[in-house]
């Protein structure tokens, strides 16, 4: 995700630890933490730091307290961000080791049982078990 920031002439990312951000206190208009809070060492520190930031509302609302709110997010059919939830509707994407690689929660899992999870989405697909239990996805222009 960060080659492509730089390939579509955004700025780069800041490499920064959740519970550590180096930016001064209400830098930003909003904050808000996708898919990472995993990664913190201590969530509710880093989450502390998101609110250390913000100008005004901190969208996660547990251990804040305060005016906080949280907004569903819908994720497009398209999205190509590459984060898991992304490929809700071309599971076939979990079949490159590349995609899954880019993808911190298979990380938590080992080798062996990557490679059965894998095994049983490929049967499925070809089977089309998966296109049976789970093909309305492949239409829906959302996931929330």
């Amino acid at each position: 995700m960060r080659r492509e920031r730089i390939a579509n002439g955004k700025s780069p990312a800041i490499n920064a630890f959740g519970d550590q951000l180096p930016f001064d206190d209400h830098a930003f208009d909003a904050v808000t933490a996708f898919v990472t809070i995993h990664h913190w060492p201590d969530m509710k520190k880093g989450l502390l730091e998101l609110q250390r930031v913000a100008r005004e509302k901190v969208i996660i609302t547990e251990t804040l307290g305060g005016n906080c709110a949280v907004w569903p997010i819908p994720v497009p059919l398209n999205c190509v961000d590459g984060f898991q939830e992304a490929y809700y509707g071309r599971p076939e994407a979990f079949l490159d080791e590349k995609v899954r690689y880019g993808q911190s929660a298979w990380r938590f899992i080992p080798a062996d049982r990557q490679a059965a999870i894998v095994k049983r989405l490929e049967d499925d697909l070809a089977s089309g078990e998966w296109d049976r239990k789970y093909g309305v996805y492949r239409s829906q222009p959302t996931f929330t």
